[in-house]
């Protein structure tokens, strides 16, 4: 038992260095765009995307302009090598992304279907990833700037990175009104924002320790970690369902209004056909149903 923990500590230790030299060329190679998002921005807007799920960045991307964001975006393109780099060069040229630090990083499988072990091996960087960055962007003793991870099957009504910049919390998480394990902690991996402070930085060690060691999702170890904080009332907040709403939200409880949401998650999608149906309807102000 004990050599089996070793193996897999060494295992950890191994993916979290390589994480961590990826983040580090990427900082080297585009110095001067990280040094403008520290000095200008209090949070990171930290995207991921695909071939596939560009057609679900690129108005997502649009919605951060209304608020004059677009400026702290920093982007991370799964380029698969059967696709052609254009449309992500086409996506920073239209989005104004071309003086944003933009990381294109080769996998081997390419997926959106959610819930295959293809998709969770691809966004299983993305908390490791973060950490990084928050690390480098801060010192151990002072912090500069925060870190939102926001996923590409949202739309943003308000001004969400503000409100929770506002919120003064170590860890700023959507909630899921049911939870899988019937506790009452239920985050959202999907957005959340990390203050940057070595708190912060400890809860996402701790969750890509989690993800790594027992093979689950980011959700999953988010729900793990997050319990040991439960009785810091300064660490975690929980943004409302019905403001920051999710799929189960919104389809069971009477009193959302998607004229009344900052922001609408449709993270009970599962196809990527089915998700970008929902987020154009709901950005003409209609409330759409999967349909799968």
């Amino acid at each position: 038992m004990i050599f089996v923990l070793c193996l897999l500590a060494a295992a950890v230790a191994l993916e979290r260095k390589e994480t961590r030299q990826l983040v580090r060329a990427w900082f080297d190679a585009q110095r001067g765009q990280w040094e403008e998002l520290r000095h200008s921005c209090k949070t990171v807007i930290l995207l991921f995307t695909d071939h596939d799920w560009l057609t679900l960045t690129a108005p997502l991307i649009r919605e951060f302009r209304k608020y004059d964001q677009v400026k702290c975006v920093a982007l991370v393109y799964w380029h698969y090598s059967n696709h052609s780099l254009s449309n992500v060069a086409r996506l920073a040229r239209d989005e104004g992304l071309l003086d944003q630090p933009i990381y294109v990083d080769s996998v081997q499988h390419l997926t959106s279907e959610w819930g295959s072990n293809v998709f969770f091996e691809k966004i299983s960087t993305r908390i490791g990833m973060a950490r990084h960055i928050l690390e480098y962007l801060n010192d151990p003793y002072v912090v500069w700037t925060g870190l939102a991870m926001v996923d590409s099957d949202i739309v943003i009504r308000r001004n969400v990175i503000g409100r929770m910049e506002r919120v003064g919390k170590t860890f700023v998480m959507q909630s899921e009104t049911q939870c899988t394990s019937g506790t009452t902690l239920c985050p959202n991996g999907g957005f959340w924002r990390a203050s940057g402070d070595k708190r912060s930085r400890r809860i996402l060690q701790d969750v890509e320790l989690m993800m790594h060691s027992l093979r689950i999702p980011d959700q999953d170890a988010f729900e793990i970690v997050l319990s040991w904080y439960a009785d810091f009332g300064d660490t975690v907040h929980y943004l409302d369902p019905l403001l920051y709403t999710n799929g189960f939200t919104m389809r069971r409880n009477r009193d959302w209004r998607l004229d009344k949401s900052h922001m609408v998650h449709a993270n009970w999608c599962t196809t990527l056909a089915s998700k970008q149906r929902v987020l154009e309807s709901l950005r003409r102000g209609i409330v759409a149903q999967c349909g799968e």
